[in-house]
């Protein structure tokens, strides 16, 4: 069964080479593109889309909140979020939204089409791996506490520290200045 999709990723060239991607494998049927949730918040309404598919560039801080409104406002909508981090703790805001599958944009083809197919069914997807290392992380530890109560941006900058990313790098990465990104790093430690 194929869904009809709207595809949001930020960069043009690679949104346009995903589109085509899902097409030819015959994954969805992409009803439109674009690069920001916000249009395809309004692309949803004039459509009758069943999947949205959104490529997490960790650069949109507010798309976490636009997904928890599209969620509340079509909850049989099914959400695949392609996220650059399967950081355990980044998924599970992904889930905690409402997103009915997640896999990494460092998967192979083979998540997206399982991804695909089980959404395409009303199940949710996640690779095994990740699945994995949630269901093994998910010790209720003072050290897990702490980390889940950091907000989406100082996951992100937490992320990069732990990849060994200089100040510079982060800031480049997330499109934010280094003074902030210092000012993360600090509160983290």
């Amino acid at each position: 069964m194929i869904q009809r999709a709207i595809l949001v990723h930020p960069y043009e060239l690679l949104r346009h080479a995903l589109a085509e991607l899902l097409s030819s494998y015959k994954l969805a049927e992409i009803v439109s593109t674009t690069g920001s949730i916000e249009d395809a918040q309004l692309l949803i309404v004039n459509s009758q889309t069943e999947l949205l598919i959104y490529c997490d560039s960790l650069v949109a801080i507010g798309d976490m909140n636009q997904l928890r409104r599209i969620r509340t406002n079509y909850p049989q909508l099914g959400i695949l979020i392609i996220g650059k981090i399967n950081h355990p703790l980044l998924v599970r805001q992904w889930l905690e939204i409402g997103a009915n599958g997640f896999i990494s944009c460092h998967d192979s083809i083979n998540e997206l089409i399982r991804a695909c197919e089980a959404l395409a069914i009303g199940d949710n997807y996640m690779p095994a791996q990740v699945a994995r290392t949630m269901i093994f992380n998910n010790k209720q530890t003072t050290v897990n506490n702490q980390l889940e109560s950091l907000s989406r941006r100082e996951l992100q900058v937490l992320v990069h520290v732990v990849q060994g990313e200089t100040i510079q790098e982060i800031s480049e990465h997330l499109c934010i200045s280094r003074k902030t990104v210092g000012t993360y790093r600090h509160r983290l430690f």
